[in-house]
């Protein structure tokens, strides 16, 4: 995990927190990666990466987006 990324998850509230973890955990079998998850369970736009065979984030705009996305996943 890139240290812009745990920045974001260290400002998010416990419950949001949790609801993003809960969420990852759900959409990880679909990736090799604990950053992934976690993107896509935060609302990140994913987009294939033709050259490479992977893929590219992009994160959502502020930490209130973020926090709208998970207000309501998991539990």
């Amino acid at each position: 995990m890139n240290d812009k990324l745990y920045d974001i998850l260290a400002k998010l509230p416990r419950r949001n927190l949790i609801n993003l973890m809960w969420e990852a955990l759900d959409v990880k079998h679909s990736y090799n990666t604990r950053q992934a998850c976690i993107l896509e369970a935060m609302g990140a736009e994913v987009k294939d990466n033709l050259k490479t065979g992977g893929f590219q984030y992009r994160l959502p705009p502020t930490l209130k987006e973020i926090k709208e996305n998970t207000n309501n996943l998991g539990l």
